[in-house]
């Protein structure tokens, strides 16, 4: 089982919008819960969504928003890697460029 394109760019968008994702490695159900760390909130709107992953996940993985130091930190070990610099610059000039990476 994989996870498709669709939920990868779903998981990308909830953690942009301050949101951690728990992924079921066994089913890869998804649910999205609020990141306290990050924002204020009422956490009782999201203890049903807590406690099915407490009571009914038994393997799962939570991912949470890189700090901007780690999202730089990956473009910089991946401009290392291109092995064709004119056409990543021409490329990276297109409109939505950063989208395409």
């Amino acid at each position: 089982m994989k996870i498709t394109k669709e939920k990868i760019k779903d998981i990308a968008e909830d953690l942009q919008t301050g949101m951690s994702v728990y992924i079921n490695r066994e089913t890869l159900e998804t649910e999205s819960i609020l990141n306290w760390d990050e924002m204020y909130g009422e956490p009782e709107f999201w203890e049903k969504e807590i406690e099915k992953i407490e009571k009914e996940w038994t393997d799962y993985v939570v991912l949470t928003k890189m700090s901007s130091n780690e999202a730089y930190q990956i473009m910089e070990d991946f401009v290392d890697e291109v092995d064709d610099e004119r056409k990543f610059i021409q490329d990276s000039k297109q409109e939505k460029s950063l989208c395409k990476f």
